[in-house]
């Protein structure tokens, strides 16, 4: 008589999907600008955009364009102060981000 048996990873029949941690992304907003004209991200992967605003007494927000309706944003907050904006896992391409309140403050994200 043979004992014939498979070994399986951890979890692998538990019928759980396990889900990337989100890709942490910093963006600073000082002197009524962002200090990066661009982010990169991996597709398909959650992202975290945090907004670091050092304008003392000025409101900024930051919004994704990503096709959703409405756009992903966070509240427009008064500096200094630190928002998060979380995002699911986007398809490769290239998404603008912006300042809803500052026309010269935009950007892109670029996911690939």
């Amino acid at each position: 008589m043979f004992a014939v048996g498979v070994l399986l990873p951890t979890g692998a029949c538990s019928g759980r999907v396990s889900t990337p941690a989100p890709v942490t992304l910093t963006l600073r907003a000082e002197n009524i600008r962002f200090d990066r004209a661009e982010l990169d991200a991996p597709a398909g992967v959650p992202i975290e955009i945090v907004l670091d605003n050092r304008d003392n007494g000025i409101a900024h927000d930051i919004q994704v364009k990503t096709g959703a309706t409405p756009a992903p944003a966070t509240p427009r907050t008064d500096g200094p102060s630190t928002q998060r904006l979380e995002l699911p896992g986007l398809s490769a391409g290239t998404y603008a981000y912006l300042c809803t309140l500052h026309a010269q403050m935009t950007g892109k994200l670029n996911v690939r």
